[in-house]
């Protein structure tokens, strides 16, 4: 017997019906859910790394013109509430880093996911594999067995055939 029997012509594969398909499908559906999570994490993430880095050049440029402003005209209220605003920003970058972490580890976690998914699909798709080669097998076997049947009865066949040739001499 081969070893594939899947890849054998004689084999007629049309009989073989998968019993975990609709549970394949529930798992491709929820990995398909997966990626999309991921995919807006992904975005979120952008986005989020997008706004902070216009608010540190925001910072930058305010920082800038606080020093030229109080160099050109030094007026310590205004230079007061400039630093108030510098430190009144800086609180917001540091609120939109924590930002960034959380919704970088929460990318990071629907990725775990995705591939604890993709572990499970990977897996469903052997057993799939093994059970259409089970079935060849099965049907091979069957085949075989049939074809011996077969032989078995056309022996028998000539054996009276001849039994009859020899009787009618």
């Amino acid at each position: 017997m081969s070893k594939h029997p899947a890849s054998s012509p004689q084999v007629d594969m049309r009989g073989f019906q998968y019993d975990l398909m609709p549970f394949v499908k529930k798992q491709e559906w929820q990995m398909e859910s997966l990626q999309r999570q991921l995919s807006k994490a992904q975005a979120a993430v952008v986005q989020a790394q997008e706004e902070l880095a216009a608010m540190q050049g925001a910072l930058q440029v305010q920082s800038q013109e606080i020093q030229k402003a109080s160099l050109a005209r030094p007026d310590p209220l205004a230079h007061q509430r400039g630093l108030e605003f510098l430190v009144h920003l800086l609180h917001r970058i540091q609120e939109q880093q924590l930002t960034v972490e959380e919704l970088q580890a929460e990318k990071a976690a629907i990725q775990s996911e995705c591939v604890a998914q993709q572990c499970k699909l990977d897996g469903l798709a052997e057993h799939q594999a093994q059970a259409r080669q089970d079935f060849a097998v099965e049907q091979a076997r069957l085949a075989a067995s049939e074809a011996d049947r077969d032989w078995i009865g056309r022996l028998k066949q000539r054996a009276r055939n001849s039994a009859l040739s020899g009787d009618a001499l």
